[in-house]
């Protein structure tokens, strides 16, 4: 019975946590949206590795032969070296703008970028779209993080982390759907899912954090 009972309290307390953050609706909007949103980025190590590994016409340059699975590779590298390097100068751009056309502007590349990725077969198309997904997420990512902290009240920031949390694992579930997605429809219509789940992410962040202050300043001028 006494290890039975912490791990009660456990469940208990966990659940308490997501009930306090739940009542926040647009903190819930931002934190559905997030999952969509990321659920494109890691459809990569899913349908997208899947497909190319199948269909991805095999390119040669030199010595070297490109196949799916080395292109999948190449995706990967390139957006791991474009985040080492661009981060500092694609933040400095973003200044320039408010966090409204940052976040919004970002995610449209974003869209772009790996709605395009998720079907296409060209080597040139697939590191040229990979290069515009990469910096629309360097412009959104940086502006949603700190909006969705400034959301999490002081005294309970555990809770709204923990329910924050639930996007990473929602985003992976999502992303592993498409593989069965994928046996069903053409890569064109992936393309299409892919780009509505992220336009639906989009709505929603920007929902819970835009339209939230629309209202409390009616509230104020009233």
């Amino acid at each position: 019975v006494w290890q039975k009972q912490p791990l009660r309290n456990v469940f208990l307390d966990l659940g308490k946590s997501y009930q306090i953050a739940w009542r926040d609706r647009p903190f819930v909007k931002v934190v559905f949206g997030s999952m969509c949103i990321l659920a494109a980025e890691f459809s990569i190590s899913s349908y997208v590795a899947v497909r190319l590994a199948d269909e991805f016409d095999t390119v040669t340059i030199g010595d070297l032969t490109v196949n799916g699975v080395r292109m999948l590779s190449l995706i990967n590298i390139e957006n791991t070296i474009l985040v080492v390097c661009l981060t500092f100068f694609i933040q400095r751009f973003s200044n320039r703008f408010t966090n409204k056309q940052a976040l919004v502007g970002g995610l449209v590349l974003y869209i772009i970028g790996y709605a395009t990725v998720t079907s296409a077969n060209s080597l040139t198309l697939l590191l040229i779209f990979i290069f515009i997904a990469t910096i629309g997420e360097l412009l959104y990512s940086p502006t949603l993080n700190a909006e969705k902290a400034n959301m999490m009240p002081a005294d309970q920031r555990g809770a709204y982390s923990a329910f924050a949390g639930t996007s990473h694992a929602g985003a992976d579930l999502l992303s592993r759907s498409t593989i069965i997605l994928g046996a069903i429809l053409a890569p064109f219509m992936m393309s299409v899912y892919i780009g509505l789940i992220v336009c639906l992410g989009l709505g929603l962040v920007y929902l819970g954090l835009f339209r939230k202050e629309k209202v409390v300043e009616k509230q104020q001028a009233s």
